[in-house]
């Protein structure tokens, strides 16, 4: 059980954190495009609280994923005879 948790886990935080870098990226990206005579568009950039939020959903994600097939494959296995 705790095996099929720390896999799930593991693969949420590994997509979070590629979706964090895939959005610096996208930010730096933008900012390159964006024409010199736009007001404000040296200040694009990504907050700290929705990168807060991001982390937290993706630990609730992973956990609620993995938890289904967890607690499925620590039931014991009825069979009628």
């Amino acid at each position: 059980m705790r095996q099929l948790l720390t896999e799930s886990l593991a693969l949420a935080l590994i997509g979070g954190i590629a979706g964090v870098l895939l959005s610096f990226a996208g930010v730096a990206w933008f900012r390159s495009i964006l024409p010199a005579d736009v007001p404000g568009g040296d200040q694009v950039t990504i907050a700290g609280r929705p990168l807060l939020f991001a982390l937290g959903v993706t630990i609730a994600a992973g956990i609620a994923f993995g938890l289904a097939p967890a607690l499925r494959a620590a039931a014991p296995a009825v069979a009628a005879t």
